[in-house]
């Protein structure tokens, strides 16, 4: 398999949008023939991504692939321009990716509250397919992990009995799942805390009996309070990493996903080094 990254720019600070974009577009074109219409469907700004990125595929021509990048910057900076910089300042990428993988139609993910004491419940739709996993002193697998935080007790007040009994849980739809999952890591080295570090494995069960539905992990982020790198997984599990500013849009191959000895850690330009911060989950 060929992965492509994008080079970096220093003068709008792009790694974030490098790391994401480099993942997500490395989906595509190593599933193009079946996937077009599924990630077009997600979103607007998704969609205008992957009509470019097929271009790319059409020409065999990588040429434009940062040019598409600076131009989705500015587009982002342009619409909110206190939360997308381009004068070098670095992009809060929890937001990048909500504005990549918000579900536009909701109709793939649901929210439901329920009061433990009175029984009231309540079901919303759940655009973005985004979750934190919090520290743990003992870290479990990341199917677990998720299925915890996907159900759990909230401390929140029941509207109707007014007690704190709420339970939240949140289900996918098996039939129109969400094609891409960011689960976020909790990072609380800076108060003693550690840092939030599930077993990660090739394949991810999201859900459980007949909502079921099982995801690759394809992506991983890291973070070094200065600057984003990330490492893509390939479909023979291969990894493959980039660092835009080090290795331009060559990806370096590392190899299988269960011989890497630390996917948590990797050496930085500060004394912290840089931590795994999202794992991208996709459906192929």
């Amino acid at each position: 398999e060929l992965f492509r990254g994008l080079q970096w720019r220093g003068d709008t600070q792009t790694c974030a949008f490098d790391s994401a974009l480099s993942i997500i577009s490395n989906i595509y074109y190593h599933n193009a023939a079946h996937w077009f219409e599924k990630m077009t469907a997600v979103n607007d700004l998704l969609g205008g991504l992957v009509h470019k990125w097929a271009q790319i595929l059409l020409t065999t021509s990588f040429e434009s692939a940062e040019r598409i990048r600076d131009d989705l910057q500015r587009q982002l900076h342009e619409e909110s321009p206190t939360q997308f910089h381009i004068d070098g300042r670095w992009t809060d990428i929890s937001l990048l990716l909500t504005k990549l993988l918000e579900d536009s139609h909701g109709n793939s993910l649901y929210r439901t509250s329920t009061c433990q004491t009175c029984g009231r419940k309540e079901t919303r739709p759940m655009k973005t397919p985004i979750w934190s996993l919090p520290v743990r002193a003992i870290p479990q697998s990341l199917t677990v992990e998720l299925r915890h935080r996907m159900s759990r007790m909230i401390n929140d007040q029941c509207p109707d009995c007014h007690l704190l009994s709420m339970k939240e849980e949140f289900i996918v739809n098996a039939n129109a799942p969400p094609p891409f999952i960011a689960v976020g890591l909790d990072d609380r080295r800076h108060v003693g805390e550690g840092a939030s570090q599930p077993k990660i494995t090739a394949q991810v069960t999201v859900g459980s009996g007949q909502d079921k539905v099982v995801y690759k992990v394809r992506g991983l982020i890291y973070w070094d309070k200065a600057h984003f790198t990330c490492r893509m997984i390939g479909k023979g599990k291969q990894v493959y990493y980039n660092d835009g500013h080090e290795t331009g849009n060559t990806c370096i191959p590392e190899g299988s996903l269960s011989e890497i000895e630390d996917l948590y850690n990797l050496s930085g330009s500060t004394e912290a080094g840089y931590q795994l911060t999202y794992i991208i989950l996709s459906l192929v």
